[in-house]
């Protein structure tokens, strides 16, 4: 029997001990210089740490080696129509510190330094002992699930960007075949393809059988 509750209540099977998940938007850290005081996120801490798991959607990478993606023109960036960010790795064990379990990556941010950029981001996160998820090496990669265990509850997490323009999309470097990038969801002016809805099923069965939640 399943219990599954918003985020931040318990959430378990009734075989397993219950867990909670909780669950934040974007966190948008450009520029900003990683605080060594403890103090980072002190207001929100208990909210960050308390959960079994919590998940976020790391919204700047965390690199300082690559160069500037070439997918975003300047005079789409001067118009303030695009934004290329970045903040120091150094972010990451004190996002780790404040209680962060699972940062998403499939969002319209994490290749604006391109490989290089994402490849540090995502051994920052790994170093951090967290886990990385919709981005990666290559497609396939960037679509796997991955599983937190938290009290014997295995927990799967999938994460998608998702557009209605391809313009939009491909400026995001998808991740195609065995290039690296996000892990991308075309919804055209009609909706979700048959295709799309399929791939997407697929993925939901996928990590159904890894985890139990």
């Amino acid at each position: 029997m399943w219990l599954t509750y918003v985020a931040g209540q318990a959430i378990g099977l009734a075989h397993g001990a219950p867990i909670s998940i909780a669950c934040v938007g974007d966190l948008m850290l450009n520029g900003l210089m990683p605080p060594h005081d403890g103090k980072a996120f002190l207001s929100v801490r208990a909210e960050l740490s308390v959960p079994s798991i919590t998940f976020g959607n790391l919204e700047t990478p965390l690199t300082d080696v690559g160069e500037p993606t070439r997918m975003k023109s300047a005079a789409a960036i001067a118009r303030g129509d695009q934004y290329v960010l970045r903040a120091d790795p150094d972010w990451a064990p004190v996002l780790a510190a404040a209680g962060f379990d699972v940062l998403s990556l499939a969002n319209n941010h994490a290749m604006d330094y391109g490989v290089a950029g994402l490849r540090r981001c995502l051994a920052a996160i790994a170093s951090a002992h967290m886990v990385a998820v919709g981005a990666g090496e290559s497609e396939t990669h960037a679509a796997m699930p991955v599983v937190v265990t938290r009290d014997e509850v295995r927990a799967a997490f999938l994460a998608y960007l998702a557009f209605r323009g391809m313009g939009a999309l491909e400026a995001c470097s998808p991740a195609r075949g065995d290039s690296p990038g996000v892990n991308a969801l075309y919804r055209g002016d009609r909706g979700v393809s048959e295709r799309v809805r399929k791939a997407l099923r697929s993925a939901i069965t996928d990590a159904r059988s890894r985890a139990d939640l």
